[in-house]
């Protein structure tokens, strides 16, 4: 997989999403998965201040058996009619 495609993340969105993303795995990782696990991140500040926008983001935690490490990649989500989550497999940003 190319670490990206044309997913844009704004800065403070992804310094957002990688502190997350760090906290999750730990939490991943003692629920003893081994090779893929998906997590949400809902209502992600894309900047800073009082009145910002937001979005969501399904994280996926994968291993590597080549590299022998566990990667992040983040990948946007949009809500239909009703409100149910759907990810955007073509819209991806690695993370780590």
């Amino acid at each position: 997989m190319n670490d990206t495609s044309s997913l844009h993340i704004p800065e403070f969105a992804h310094g957002y999403l990688l502190s997350e993303s760090y906290m999750i795995f730990n939490v991943v990782l003692e629920s003893g998965e081994t090779e893929e696990d998906w997590q949400q991140i809902n209502d992600t500040p894309l900047s800073s201040g009082e009145h910002c926008d937001y979005a969501d983001y399904d994280l996926n935690f994968w291993y590597d058996e080549d590299e022998d490490k566990w990667h992040c990649t983040a990948y946007e989500i949009w809500r239909d009619e009703e409100g149910v989550a759907h990810t955007i497999q073509s819209e991806y940003r690695r993370l780590w």
